[in-house]
C-alpha cells in the first residue's frame, strides 16, 4: 500500500518488500509468561509501519533488495513455519476472504482479555459493585487465564504495558470504574491498595473445553462467576466479545471509542470525519485524505 501511494512501479514495490523485511522485522520476544511486558510493546507496530514507509521511499529512489526476501524469510522458519500453517490453507487460498473478519477491540487492553472485561461490566451494569463481591472466578481459555495475561506477574503489573496485558488488572479496573478506557491507566492505579484488593478476589481457571473451542472455532468467550458477600451467586457468559466479527461494534460504539481516544488531541469533529472516511475507504485518494485527517497540529 505504501509503495502504491507514492506511485512506485511493481518492481520497485517488490524491492520495497525486501527492504522492509531486511530492516523492519520485530519479534514478539516480550510475550512470555513470568516476564513483565516492556515499553517496546506499545511502539513496535508503529516502528514496523515507519520502516515500511521508509522502505517504499528508498525503493522509489532506486535502492534494491533481494526480490525473494519474503520467500526466504518463510523458508528459513523451517519446521516452525510448517507447524504454524493450517495444512488446508492452500486449498482455502482465494476462496475465503478475511478482510471483514478482523476484530476491533472495544477496550484498550490485550485482545484475549476483551471478553473478561465485557463480562465484569455486565455485572456492574446490573448494579453489582466490587466491594460487595467476595470472590470472582473467571473460566476461560489458555490465553486469558494463562500465558502473560494470567501469569503470577499479571497479579502485580509493574508498568502500563504489563497492566493492559493483565487479566486481573483490567477486570479489577473495569469493576471499580464501570468502564475501561485509556484513563484507567493514568497514575499507575495498579499500585493502589484498592485495585490490589480487587485483584486478590480474582481466580483464573483454565477450562479445557474453552481451549478446545478456541482451537476449533476461534471462540474467545469466558464464563464469570461472582460470589457475593450476601451469599448470592451471579454468572455471566460471553460467547464472543464485542468487536469480534461475530459480534461487531455498531457505528455508535465505534464513534464512542474514537471520541474518548481522541479527546484533547484533535478537534471535536475528527472522530466523525474519521469514521465517515473509513466507511468508504477504497482508493489511494481516500487513504491520502485519511492520513491528512489523522495529522495533529501542535498548538
Amino acid at each position: 500500500m505504501a509503495a502504491r501511494l507514492i506511485g512506485a512501479m511493481p518492481k520497485e514495490a517488490v524491492h520495497a518488500c525486501g527492504l522492509s523485511v531486511a530492516t523492519g522485522t520485530v519479534l514478539n520476544t516480550w510475550l512470555r509468561p513470568r516476564h513483565n511486558v516492556p515499553m517496546i510493546k506499545g511502539v513496535a507496530v508503529g516502528m514496523v509501519l515507519e520502516r515500511g514507509l521508509e522502505a517504499a521511499e528508498l525503493a522509489k529512489l532506486g535502492v534494491t533488495a533481494t526480490e525473494d526476501a519474503l520467500e526466504t524469510v518463510f523458508s528459513s522458519l523451517g519446521p516452525l513455519s510448517a507447524s504454524a500453517i493450517d495444512p488446508t490453507y492452500v486449498e482455502k487460498l482465494g476462496n475465503r476472504w478475511t478482510t471483514t473478519r478482523n476484530m476491533i477491540k472495544a477496550y484498550p487492553a490485550q485482545l484475549y482479555t476483551q471478553a473478561a472485561i465485557e463480562a465484569v461490566l455486565h455485572l456492574y451494569r446490573d448494579g453489582i459493585r466490587a466491594d460487595k463481591v467476595r470472590k470472582l472466578t473467571l473460566y476461560g481459555h489458555r490465553n486469558v487465564c494463562g500465558g502473560v495475561q494470567g501469569s503470577p506477574e499479571a497479579f502485580a503489573p509493574a508498568s502500563q504495558e504489563a497492566a493492559d496485558h493483565s487479566t486481573p488488572y483490567v477486570v479489577a479496573m473495569a469493576f471499580l470504574r464501570g468502564r475501561l478506557t485509556s484513563r484507567e491507566y493514568d497514575g499507575a492505579p495498579w499500585e493502589t491498595p484498592e485495585v490490589k484488593a480487587v485483584m486478590a478476589k480474582i481466580e483464573l481457571v483454565r477450562d479445557p473445553e474453552r481451549d478446545k473451542a478456541l482451537d476449533t472455532g476461534g471462540i474467545l468467550g469466558v464464563r464469570l462467576v461472582a460470589e457475593l458477600a450476601d451469599g448470592r451467586v451471579e454468572e455471566v457468559i460471553v460467547h464472543q466479545p464485542k468487536g469480534h466479527p461475530d459480534a461487531p461494534l455498531s457505528d455508535a460504539e465505534l464513534l464512542e471509542k474514537m471520541t474518548w481516544l481522541l479527546e484533547g488531541l484533535a478537534p471535536a469533529d475528527t472522530p466523525r470525519r474519521l469514521l465517515d472516511l473509513c466507511s468508504r475507504l477504497s482508493t489511494p485518494e481516500d487513504v491520502k485524505e485519511l492520513v491528512k485527517t489523522c495529522h495533529v497540529t501542535e498548538s
